[in-house]
C-alpha cells in the first residue's frame, strides 16, 4: 500500500537539508510537490533532477516564508497547479544558537520570524484551502497534525551560528553524532504514508549517541 502516491505535498525549506531530502523521498514515492525556499536556483536544480528521474510533478517557487504574501502566493498557486493540498511540510527554519548573555536580539527576531510566524502564516493559508474542501463536512474532520521533533542533525543550520566556538562545537556534534537528513525525512514519510483514520501526533527523534538532551 503507498499512501502517498499522488498527494500533493508542499514543502517550505526545501532547497537543502531535510526538506530536499523529503522532496527525493515523497518523489520517489510518486508524490506531487511544490517546492518553496528563497534560493531559486537550487529549487530548479531541485524540481529538475526529481521530474528527470521520477515519473511525477515538481513545481517550485521563491518564497519568504517570514512574508505573508509569499505564503498565500505559494498556496494559490499549489491550488491553481494541483486543485488541492493534502500535506503542509512546515519546515523553512533556523537555529542561531548563541547565549542569553550574549543578547543576540536581531538573531531572536528572525528565529521567531521564520521558526514561528512562517509555521503560522502557512497554517493560515492551508487551512483555509483545506476547510474549503471541507466545507460541506464537520469542520476538523479528515485533518492531521504532526510534530516532528529531531535532535542534532546533519543539516546547513549550525553553520549559520554567529559565535565560533558554539557554532564549531555544534558542527562537531551533528557530525559525529547527529542524525542524517534521510533520517528525518523518513520519519517526514513515516507520518504521511499512513491510512486516512491514522494520525501520526508526535515524532520525537535522537541519535542514539546524542548525549546533550
Amino acid at each position: 500500500m503507498n499512501d502517498i502516491q499522488n498527494k500533493v505535498v508542499v514543502i517550505t525549506g526545501a532547497s537543502s537539508g531535510i526538506g530536499k531530502e523529503t522532496a527525493t523521498l515523497l518523489a520517489a514515492k510518486g508524490a506531487k510537490l511544490v517546492l518553496a525556499a528563497r534560493r531559486t536556483s537550487a529549487l530548479a536544480a531541485l524540481a529538475t533532477a526529481l521530474t528527470a528521474q521520477y515519473d511525477t510533478e515538481v513545481i517550485y517557487q521563491q518564497t519568504d516564508v517570514t512574508q505573508l504574501a509569499d505564503m498565500q502566493a505559494l498556496i494559490e498557486l499549489t491550488i491553481a497547479k494541483f486543485g488541492r493540498i493534502d500535506v503542509l511540510f512546515n519546515n523553512a527554519g533556523l537555529m542561531p544558537v548563541s547565549m542569553l548573555r550574549d543578547g543576540k536580539v536581531d538573531e531572536w527576531e528572525a528565529m521567531i520570524d521564520i521558526n514561528i510566524k512562517g509555521a503560522l502564516y502557512g497554517i493560515k493559508y492551508t487551512m483555509r484551502a483545506v476547510m474549503e474542501g471541507l466545507r460541506v463536512e464537520e469542520v476538523g474532520m479528515g485533518i492531521k497534525s504532526t510534530l516532528i521533533s529531531p535532535g542534532h542533525a546533519q543539516t546547513e543550520l549550525a553553520s549559520r551560528i554567529s559565535d565560533p566556538q558554539l557554532r564549531a562545537a555544534v558542527l562537531k556534534s551533528e557530525t559525529e553524532t547527529g542524525l542524517t537528513a534521510t533520517d528525518v525525512a523518513n520519519a517526514v514519510m513515516y507520518a504521511i504514508d499512513t491510512p486516512d483514520n491514522v494520525g501520526i501526533n508526535e515524532v520525537i527523534l535522537r541519535s542514539i549517541d546524542q548525549r546533550d538532551y
